[in-house]
């Protein structure tokens, strides 16, 4: 099992308790660009975002010259980022 389908599994037992599922690859609609897609999301029975979930490549190096931009050069390599 990777350290990614680990914590995936992690995030959605976690997210059962309060009745929220984990929906993979989760695309966050922006007005006016792109859209982006996150690793995962948690939401609620309202489709509601309460969580999303964001891997960190495996090597730091691969991010460029926006790794310190946006702030990713205090965490480890192998990290996983999850934030609301």
């Amino acid at each position: 099992m990777t350290v990614r389908s680990a914590f995936q599994t992690l995030l959605a037992k976690c997210g059962q308790q309060f009745e929220w599922m984990l929906v993979p690859e989760y695309p966050v609609r922006r007005p006016k660009a792109m859209p982006l897609k996150v690793d995962g999301a948690l939401l609620d029975t309202f489709r509601l975002a309460h969580g999303f979930w964001e891997a960190l490549p495996s090597r730091l190096e691969e991010l460029g010259p926006e790794n310190s931009r946006q702030g990713y050069n205090h965490l480890d390599s192998s990290a996983e980022v999850a934030y609301d």
